[in-house]
């Protein structure tokens, strides 16, 4: 059932989503989203695993608040707000700003081992890098989701602090991915919306 049907973001988006939903936890809906997302993201996501397809698995779905999130995706990540055509809604994807450097580090033939110490922001390449998995990802939400307007990056920071998508206690809906290539640390992942706007 697509999340359509489960009335995602009704409120927000009529074009969309043009029937709400029965009061209910629609977070277990959202969770059979990401399991969706998560089996066909593989060969969407092949470039960053040097052609080859990663393995992608979603390690959990929950609720955060907007501290929590920031918290778990710390001080350097590819912040991305998406928006689906004109709606006010917004779906953050956040991918380990870490992981896309080591990525860049074996793509230059390094060992992808690039310490502790993590720059201020993200050099250019690794933001290139990351707009592609920005630009797979979005494009398979919206064919799972059933829009027949396209998810566009309205915003993009590596800082989630400057980005602030959501008020500080502000209760989220969270899926966790993790992204596995042959003998790397698996890069994480997050796709973040406001719970209210999941019907809970």
């Amino acid at each position: 059932r697509s999340l359509k049907a489960a009335g995602y973001a009704a409120s927000h988006c009529d074009a969309l989503f043009r029937q709400r939903a029965e009061p209910a936890d629609l977070l277990p809906e959202f969770g059979r989203l990401g399991d969706r997302l998560a089996r066909q993201l593989g060969p969407v996501l092949a470039s960053f695993g040097g052609g080859k397809a990663p393995e992608v698995r979603m390690a959990g779905v929950e609720r955060n608040s907007s501290a929590e999130l920031a918290e778990a995706i710390g001080p350097l990540a590819a912040n991305c707000l998406l928006a689906i055509g004109g709606s006010k809604a917004r779906i953050l994807l956040s991918i380990d700003g870490g992981a896309l450097l080591a990525q860049l580090d074996r793509a230059f033939g390094g060992t992808g081992d690039i310490g502790n110490k993590l720059p201020a922001a993200l050099p250019l390449s690794a933001d290139l890098l990351a707009q592609r998995v920005e630009q797979g990802v979005s494009d398979l939400l919206g064919e799972l989701i059933g829009t027949s307007e396209a998810l566009e990056a309205v915003e993009r920071d590596g800082s989630f602090a400057t980005l602030a998508p959501f008020r500080k206690n502000e209760t989220l809906a969270v899926l966790t991915f993790e992204v596995s290539t042959d003998g790397a640390k698996p890069m994480t992942m997050r796709l973040a919306a406001k719970a209210d706007s999941l019907g809970a």
